[in-house]
């Protein structure tokens, strides 16, 4: 029997995550309706209800609708409702989704919350992020993303990139359009990632699906965060900051380093052995919209 999901989101919920759990429910023949009328909650004809951003007690949703909340409530929980004691008798029924192992962990050690918290990243468009059929020449030895750290950090990614005397494109997060990072994608060798904190990070495993080695240069903190040449959390002394950049990876998509003076080498280790590594492998075997969905589902106790 066809499981019907109530997708319950405003204009402003996360187009990635929207697009993810509808293709998961075609590819899983999942029938879903989708509203931003807030009464349709109420009304329990449904039997899943995802609300990502509008957080609605599960005491006011009828006991017989399944419920994922998130994972756009909030960046640090403080003082919202779903905080409290947790309640064991909502496992099966709801959870709410933090999309990260990491992300996770700092939540819980920020508070406690009624319902069970999970991490399950959303899936990737695999047949929009692939690699090219017909034309497998890089023209592009590396392609560098930057996104929410000092202009500084980039600045020293590229005078390492041009003292190898290697090719590179930046792309800047914020500033381009899908369709032309997709064609940077599929003519580079490599990427060198100097980004922020990601509680999932679909630019950069969109980036795998395309079967693109990456060099990750990643944060151990929010507090690395720098918006317009500001950070964003450095004053913060209330949360737990611990962060990571890649949420979703292992050593067939690349290296993850930390500090700066391991880019060069790094850099070098990759664009000698690109047959090495099989990052859109990765992606097949883990990060599917289908797969995903059903992860979700199968927390839930719904098996599809």
């Amino acid at each position: 029997m066809n499981k019907l999901i109530l997708l319950q989101y405003p204009s402003e919920c996360h187009h990635k995550n929207k697009i993810s759990v509808i293709r998961g429910c075609e590819k899983l023949g999942i029938l879903y309706k989708s509203t931003d009328n807030i009464q349709d909650v109420y009304n329990g004809n449904c039997d899943i209800l995802w609300l990502p951003m509008t957080y609605v007690s599960y005491d006011k949703i009828p006991k017989h609708v399944k419920i994922i909340y998130g994972p756009q409530f909030f960046v640090f929980s403080d003082g919202h409702e779903i905080c409290g004691t947790p309640d064991l008798s909502l496992i099966g029924r709801c959870f709410f989704n933090t999309l990260s192992a990491w992300n996770k962990n700092r939540m819980e050690i920020d508070s406690t919350y009624i319902v069970p918290m999970k991490s399950y990243p959303f899936g990737i468009n695999t047949d929009k992020f692939c690699p090219h059929t017909y034309n497998t020449n890089k023209i592009h030895d590396i392609l560098i993303y930057y996104k929410f750290r000092q202009e500084s950090d980039l600045n020293e990614v590229v005078k390492i990139i041009q003292d190898l005397n290697l090719s590179y494109n930046i792309i800047r997060y914020g500033s381009y359009h899908e369709n032309d990072y997709l064609s940077l994608l599929r003519n580079s060798k490599m990427i060198v990632w100097v980004g922020g904190h990601e509680s999932q990070g679909f630019a950069l495993q969109e980036a795998l699906a395309c079967n693109i080695p990456i060099l990750v240069w990643s944060v151990t903190s929010m507090k690395q965060e720098c918006l317009y040449g500001r950070y964003t959390y450095i004053n913060d002394m209330t949360h737990c900051m611990t962060a990571e950049t890649a949420t979703s990876f292992d050593e067939t998509c690349g290296i993850v380093c930390y500090e700066l003076c391991d880019i060069k080498d790094n850099i070098i280790r990759i664009i000698n052995n690109l047959e090495e590594y099989h990052p859109r492998e990765f992606i097949m075997n883990n990060l599917q919209e289908d797969m995903c969905l059903k992860r979700m589902l199968n927390e839930l106790n719904i098996q599809i």
